[in-house]
């Protein structure tokens, strides 16, 4: 009973919310995020919009580029045509049409201050609320690096610009609110809903990553497998992971039965690798993997290490 008076507060939260019109428009992409994100107000009846930047580093990996669209989010994706302050004006005008009472522009860390620092996206936001007559709401979300390694002219450019609200993804960003000069608040990153729709698409896995993956399953048939699907950088704090292999029972414990997987990236990935053969370690080293790919190989390891920086290393 209790259950069900909690879920009918939280549909009588949803529905207010709901009556206000609210259109969300997210920008930028960090490990699939803002994607999820819209996928989920998308759940509660809104309809959002996510513009992808131009410019992404692996970009043909991410869904809404190289993966498909599983979750049939609403997608914008500028070619080097049409960039991408050009698709946000687009969208907040057609958003303007359709008589929404408030808009909210969700920006996302780094991706989207590289793609919009040369087009003034910011201030092209209040041309438009002069132009139409409405205040648009603009979020900032941190998503690790991008404020724990803040620098001089990406604070000033965000203290300038009056945004309403910080969010960050992991709560050890908390205490970096003061680069910015004003509470973060912390919203949970969602989690990758496409295991329990089961939407893994067979037809993205490569050939040579299905290779790799039947050589796994016959490993893991008999031994331990550790994943380590991080990018190996100082970022990640990777090397306290091979300070703990130093110690020579954790050695002696995974000589014999364990096998690593590694991604080809990071600056450390050569001195990882050189440590592990050092300590006569088994390992293969992948090219990065996109979700489908990915969520393959994650069901056949034992142990998954992502990073050890931050509270949720």
């Amino acid at each position: 009973m209790e259950n069900n008076n909690s879920d009918a507060i939280l549909l009588v939260r949803v529905t207010k919310i709901m009556d206000s019109s609210i259109n969300f428009i997210h920008v930028g992409y960090i490990a699939n995020v803002p994607y999820y994100l819209c996928y989920g107000l998308q759940k509660y009846g809104f309809s959002p919009t996510l513009i992808l930047p131009s410019r992404v580093m692996f970009n043909e990996l991410f869904y809404g580029y190289g993966s498909g669209n599983p979750l049939n989010v609403n997608i914008v994706k500028p070619m080097n045509r049409w960039p991408t302050a050009s698709s946000l004006t687009y969208v907040i005008v057609k958003n303007m049409a359709l008589k929404s009472k408030k808009i909210v522009v969700h920006m996302h860390g780094f991706y989207s201050i590289q793609d919009l620092m040369n087009e003034l996206i910011l201030e092209l936001i209040k041309k438009l609320e002069k132009v139409l007559g409405k205040r648009l709401h603009i979020v900032w979300h941190f998503h690790g690096s991008d404020i724990r390694n803040m620098t001089r002219l990406y604070r000033l450019f965000l203290v300038r610009s009056q945004i309403e609200k910080f969010l960050v993804s992991t709560p050890d960003l908390v205490i970096h609110s003061h680069r910015v000069g004003v509470a973060t608040a912390y919203l949970p990153n969602p989690i990758d809903p496409l295991l329990d729709l089961g939407l893994i698409d067979k037809s993205f896995i490569r050939p040579i990553i299905s290779n790799y993956i039947r050589l796994l399953s016959r490993f893991s048939a008999r031994k331990k497998i550790i994943f380590i699907p991080t990018r190996l950088d100082k970022t990640k704090k990777i090397d306290v992971f091979l300070n703990l292999l130093m110690n020579s029972d954790v050695l002696n414990m995974m000589a014999e039965n364990t096998l690593f997987v590694i991604i080809k990236w990071g600056e450390l990935f050569n001195k990882f690798v050189s440590s592990l053969e050092k300590m006569r370690l088994r390992y293969i080293a992948l090219p990065i993997l996109n979700r489908h790919e990915y969520y393959q190989i994650l069901k056949l390891s034992n142990l998954v290490i992502g990073q050890f920086s931050g509270a949720l290393g």
